[in-house]
């Protein structure tokens, strides 16, 4: 197994989880896991299991439908669509399911197909031409078998686009202001396009799947790399839009235009049940679709076929690093969606948006709410350059600030100047999350001569942007801070403040309150309520610095590396007397 998979398969079920002992969303190895633990339990892998039930599904069809319903089934009027279909993933744990269902949605979505040009004409579900019921009826888990007419909400009036480089044809719907394909993209013309040779699949490498759910492509694929030179470990300067993969006028969501669709929907904390189709998913997991966005889960491909059925994952265009990028993530068992980083090489759908869509900056906006622990006495200092005052907190030998470092006198400290944010530009956020620096600016660029395209030689402790008597942490201090709660495979989950996490708050045992910050990068603000970076003075290579890494999940990492133009935040230690 590629070392890849394991370190992907770790990032998505976290380095504490209990195996088969909770209803958590996991990937490659807990599938793996989940077979060795679950005695009994159906398979992925029998395929005499479900080669029968095809035999028999397959039957049940030719019984049911008469001659005219099969041939309009095939009939030319509807075009072929590659639709993202729903795909599979046998895991063992099912009991504590989110049954909480949406009551209202929140919001400001719509759904109208009507005047919206050429490309998106009104185009009737073929659902009608499909007798859909012989397929559906009964179904509690994924089948390859169900016609992608048949996940589709038939209450939609949906558009159509073709793709004029191998003319299939795509139903499209509007949601809020932005404009989607309805379905996952099935491109695969590796003469014309050669970033996709050797970088494209379909579920289990077999065509017709694809005929179902679309294709699995890697980042670099879906970037189009040979085209546009970003691809895994080469990604920077990208500028927006990137038409990538996906056809004319067409291109590949970035980060902030999937926080755009899930701000339409209501919010992230109820999108997955929103947006996932109402058939298709495993254990009970259907959504209700009610925008006409019919994700399915479609599974993926990271060195082996997995997770049909369980988890559809969707590329945007916005990268973490030179290796990892953003998804946005679906799951069975979860009504919320979520985007958070993966490796460029895995096979993930992807779904193309509109160019003339609009809306990007009304994205779903965190505003941090900021908590303490209460059960924690802690101290005080007051930063003397502009009178903010600030908790501390003493763990084992250390004294560290409690709160992220709000510092912002460019005046005074030049270093700063456009190099420093608030959260979405908007000040509350500073208030309580402090700011957000470049690596430059945390290490006060203007004193220390360090920066991007450099590489400088310095002596520990370094004061850095903090205040006098205090220095930016070092990879060893931070070391002894993780050791002293417990070591790294805790450190991320204790040290989380009690509040604004997304679904996963921290005890905050010790009073660190690390809250979710996010960070920013590429002129958009990302990770909001899913993670947070604190900058270290420890290099990588003369364009990027590591930083500390807490994630919602409770993983947590050390010498994270990462550009040094990207702004995360800053947590200052006390100098040892």
């Amino acid at each position: 197994m590629s070392k890849h998979v394991i370190a992907q398969a770790h990032d998505r079920i976290g380095s504490t989880m209990p195996v088969c002992k909770q209803p958590v969303a996991v990937r490659a190895s807990h599938v793996i896991a989940s077979m060795e633990c679950a005695a009994g339990h159906p398979r992925l892998t029998r395929r005499g299991s479900i080669h029968l039930l095809l035999a028999l599904v397959l039957t049940f069809f030719f019984v049911g439908c008469d001659d005219s319903s099969s041939a309009s089934a095939r009939s030319n009027d509807e075009p072929s669509v590659e639709s993202s279909s729903s795909v599979k993933r046998d895991l063992s744990s099912s009991d504590g399911k989110v049954t909480e269902r949406l009551s209202s949605l929140g919001g400001d979505a719509e759904v109208n197909s009507s005047s919206l040009g050429e490309q998106f004409e009104s185009g009737n579900s073929s659902v009608d031409k499909v007798n859909c019921s012989v397929f559906l009826e009964g179904e509690t888990r994924w089948s390859w078998d169900v016609p992608k007419e048949c996940r589709f909400n038939p209450d939609i009036d949906y558009g159509t686009m073709t793709d004029i480089r191998d003319g299939k044809v795509y139903k499209t719907v509007k949601i809020g202001l932005q404009i989607w394909m309805a379905e996952n993209l099935n491109y695969a013309d590796s003469v014309k396009t050669p970033s996709l040779k050797g970088k494209s699949w379909c579920y289990d490498n077999d065509e017709k799947k694809c005929d179902v759910t679309g294709r699995l492509y890697t980042w670099g694929a879906a970037m189009d790399s040979a085209k546009t030179g970003y691809g895994y470990n080469f990604s920077d300067s990208l500028v927006m839009p990137v038409q990538g993969i996906c056809p004319a006028g067409w291109h590949l969501p970035s980060f902030e235009e999937w926080n755009t669709l899930l701000a339409a929907v209501g919010g992230k904390s109820t999108a997955g049940n929103v947006l996932k189709s109402q058939t298709g998913w495993n254990k009970g997991g259907n959504g209700i679709d009610a925008f006409g966005f019919s994700v399915l889960p479609a599974g993926e491909y990271g060195g082996y076929f997995h997770g049909e059925g369980f988890f559809a994952t969707f590329w945007s265009s916005t990268d973490s690093n030179r290796v990892r990028s953003y998804p946005l993530n679906f799951y069975y068992n979860y009504e919320y969606a979520y985007i958070h980083s993966f490796y460029m090489e895995e096979g993930f759908s992807v779904r193309c948006l509109r160019d003339d869509s609009k809306g990007d900056a009304s994205h779903e906006m965190v505003e941090f709410s900021g908590s303490f622990n209460l059960d924690i006495d802690y101290g005080s200092m007051t930063d003397s350059r502009d009178g903010k005052t600030y908790k501390t907190v003493v763990i084992g030998s250390q004294t560290w600030m409690a709160e992220n470092l709000n510092y912002a006198d460019s005046t005074k400290t030049p270093s700063l100047k456009g190099s420093s944010w608030c959260f979405n530009n908007n000040t509350a956020n500073c208030e309580v999350a402090g700011r957000l620096y470049s690596w430059a600016a945390a290490m006060d660029s203007a004193v220390t001569g360090c920066g991007y395209g450099l590489r400088c030689a310095l002596t520990l402790p370094v004061q850095g942007v903090c205040p006098s008597g205090w220095h930016l942490p070092s990879f060893d201090e931070w070391k002894i801070l993780f050791d002293t709660v417990g070591g790294e495979t805790v450190a991320g989950d204790i040290l989380k403040s009690q509040k604004d996490w997304h679904s996963d708050n921290g005890p905050d045992s010790f009073g660190f309150s690390a809250l979710p910050a996010g960070s920013y990068g590429l002129g958009y603000f990302h990770e909001d309520g899913y993670a947070t970076h604190f900058w270290i003075p420890d290099e990588f290579n003369d364009d990027w610095a590591l930083n500390i890494y807490l994630a919602r999940s409770g993983k947590s990492s050390l010498g994270n590396p990462s550009n040094k133009d990207y702004g995360y935040s800053v947590r200052c230690i006390k100098d040892e007397l």
